[in-house]
Parts: structure tokens; sequence; C-alpha cells
């Protein structure tokens, strides 16, 4: 699936979608639980460290982030730079490369969001 098709997707209510290399992800939408209050916990952290240290925005998890053609995603959390908040226009957040100069091997770097379980799980998607 591309995510011109999963753009044109009718959500259900109860359900959140995601694209992840083409395969249509199907969850529940989180109802309170300990994994809300942990996000709650780290999006208070980070929001009283920005309003010290204005370098970014944090965003809550009504963002979607296009990754690729076939790759968009909701993470729990996210934060941008002041300088990639600017970069955004209205719609989805586009996933942004490093130079390939950063890299060994010359491809571009795709910066991911990462989700909270997976921050928690010490996964690196």
């Amino acid at each position: 699936m591309t995510v011109e098709e999963f753009d044109r997707l009718q959500e259900p209510e109860e359900l959140r979608y995601e694209l992840d290399e083409g395969e249509l992800i199907e969850t529940t939408k989180p109802k309170y639980n300990p994994h809300n209050r942990i996000v709650r916990t780290i999006d208070r952290a980070l929001l009283a460290y920005l309003d010290k240290n204005p370098i970014g925005e944090v965003l809550s998890s009504d963002n979607l982030f296009v990754l690729g053609p076939t790759t968009k995603r909701i993470p729990d959390l996210s934060f941008l730079t002041t300088a990639r908040v600017h970069q955004i226009g209205d719609g989805d957040i586009q996933g942004t490369t490093a130079p390939s100069s950063e890299t060994r091997t010359g491809a571009p770097v795709v910066h991911r969001p990462c989700t909270l379980q997976a921050a928690c799980a010490g996964e690196n998607p």
C-alpha cells in the first residue's frame, strides 16, 4: 500500500492506522492506562526542559510522519528542532534525511520518529 492509498482510508473512530513499509498497521486508540501516564510524564518533562531551553517543540500523537512512499507513522511523542518546525507547512510531517557524507556507505539516513513502546524496549526503528 502506498501513502496515497493510505490517505484515502476511512479510519473508524475507535481505531488508529499507520503504514509501515506498505503494510497497514491497525491498532485500537490507547485508553487511559500506564502507557498514557508514561507518555504524559515524558511530555511534561520535555516541555519543562523546553521552557528553559527553547530549542524546538514537542508534538503529540496527532501528527502523522511520512517516512517514505510506503511508510506513515504516528509516534506517541515527537520532538522537532526550531529550524525543522519552520520547514513544516500544512499537512503531514515529511521525514528528513541526513547528508550522505554523514554515513559510511554514502546512503542517506532517515531520521524516523520512535514510538514510546520501541524506546522503552530499547529498539531502534
